[in-house]
């Protein structure tokens, strides 16, 4: 009958990478813009870019997050979610979720 294998065994045999697997969660460089979690209540900006995966930015695209559009942060405490008036309705948003959102403040000159 043959030995049960070790789950420590297995694990040491495979390989170990260290790299990050999803790249589409990691929040956009602010080159030519600020994160739309950065803004400040009351302040507007346009989108210029929406990072992520298919799946985020499309559901972003439901909530009508889509290049060119006007926002007004509403509440933002500086921590937890923010809540973000875009094509005049409220929606609240997690703050991972707003990292991933880069916008022109009103008033800005674009790069």
């Amino acid at each position: 009958m043959p030995k049960p294998h070790s789950w420590n065994k297995i694990h040491a045999i495979a390989p170990q990478d260290r790299r990050p697997r999803h790249r589409h969660n990691r929040p956009l460089s602010e080159e030519g813009g600020t994160a739309l979690c950065k803004l400040a209540a009351g302040e507007q900006g346009h989108i210029r870019r929406i990072g992520g995966g298919h799946t985020f930015t499309t559901r972003m695209a439901t909530f009508g997050f889509t290049p060119g559009a006007q926002v007004e942060m509403l509440q933002n405490y500086g921590q937890g979610p923010v809540i973000v008036k875009v094509r005049g309705s409220r929606v609240a948003l997690g703050r991972q979720e707003a990292r991933r959102i880069l916008v022109e403040r009103n008033g800005e000159m674009p790069i």
